[in-house]
């Protein structure tokens, strides 16, 4: 995993990367000795921290070729990881196989939502984990609907804390939702009045925000936590069971 996630780092700004291994560590508490699907694996970093983690045998799938190529090399000697190419609303996977079904911020680039989180509950056994994280709209796109078009054009749609809850409900019986990155109710209205008065779209503004991140940063400044009425959370990360 080492030359991988170096590689990655020196790629994106530091708090963005840190934000992508805090979501990666959340997951690995859910692999140990479980078979697991990485669903939009990317480069493969997050799988390389599911095997270092004890995951049993995973399967990484992605659309882009290019990806699976880097899953590949960033995890030639791991004998339980496999990673191809697929559809996340169509896996050459046989129904109940996995333990585990992960798929980290993923859902706000799927047209037909519901189908993708149909195939995560064909795929997964009956007591089987699925775990998923999308950006939060009402810090991200505030004022907009879910069904407009948000501000990052690799998005469809984003969700607010009550959509998302409420879309992973159709297909799994228990949902536990999770947050990072959180700002008060009143810290939120505070900034949404700046941001108006200088018209800031919300994605930018966020960012914005983290720029002096770019010269220092730490991966202890990101705590997931369950989510608390008090706060809205720039991130959402759902744990759903099936039962």
């Amino acid at each position: 995993m080492r030359i991988g996630t170096e590689r990655m780092s020196k790629i994106f700004p530091l708090w963005l990367w840190n934000e992508h291994l805090t979501r990666y560590l959340f997951a690995a508490n859910f692999v140990a000795g479980k078979i697991v699907v990485d669903c939009a694996c990317g480069a493969g970093i997050g799988a390389s921290i599911f095997l270092e983690k004890g995951a049993m045998q995973l399967l990484g799938f992605d659309v882009s070729p290019a990806a699976i190529a880097l899953a590949h090399s960033n995890n030639q000697k791991a004998k339980q990881g496999s990673f191809s190419v697929a559809d996340g609303n169509d896996l050459p996977v046989e129904n109940e196989f996995t333990d585990v079904f992960i798929s980290l911020e993923t859902i706000e680039h799927i047209d037909q939502a519901e189908e993708f989180l149909r195939e995560a509950r064909r795929v997964l056994k009956n007591d089987g984990v699925f775990v998923c994280s999308t950006p939060n709209r009402t810090v991200t796109n505030p004022g907009i609907g879910l069904d407009s078009k948000p501000w990052n054009k690799f998005h469809i749609r984003e969700y607010t804390q009550t959509e998302f809850s409420a879309l992973l409900q159709t297909e799994f019986e228990q949902v536990q939702m999770y947050g990072f990155n959180k700002l008060s109710l009143t810290q939120l209205a505070f900034e949404n009045k700046i941001r108006k008065i200088f018209r800031i779209n919300g994605y930018v503004w966020t960012n914005l925000k983290k720029f002096w991140k770019i010269f220092r940063d730490d991966l202890g400044n990101y705590q997931i936590e369950k989510v608390n009425a008090r706060y809205e959370y720039e991130y959402l990360v759902a744990v759903c069971r099936k039962s």
